[in-house]
């Protein structure tokens, strides 16, 4: 018996529209003046969304740099891309 093959691999930024905002696309994930929620940043830091939460407000280090508004948390692109060039380890 044949078991069936998937015909394309999971889009992650699929999985990411379902949980924060219908129909995203790569290009809404990529425009520098939208503000990312946690689900976003998790997904491009290839880490949990509990991860970037405890970093987000100070209760672990690195800190990620992070907006509050309100009850809600949101990040500017540029300010993760910084932390991820301050993360940067060449020649260890």
């Amino acid at each position: 018996m044949a078991v069936p093959s998937r015909l394309s691999p999971p889009n992650p930024i699929a999985r990411l529209g379902s949980r924060s905002a219908p129909n995203m696309s790569t290009t809404m994930l990529n425009d520098p003046g939208r503000l990312l929620s946690v689900p976003e940043v998790a997904e491009l830091l290839h880490m949990s969304e509990a991860w970037v939460r405890q970093h987000s407000n100070g209760s672990r280090r690195p800190i990620i740099p992070s907006i509050k508004l309100g009850k809600s948390v949101r990040f500017r692109r540029a300010d993760i891309e910084a932390f991820l060039e301050s993360m940067l380890r060449v020649g260890v």
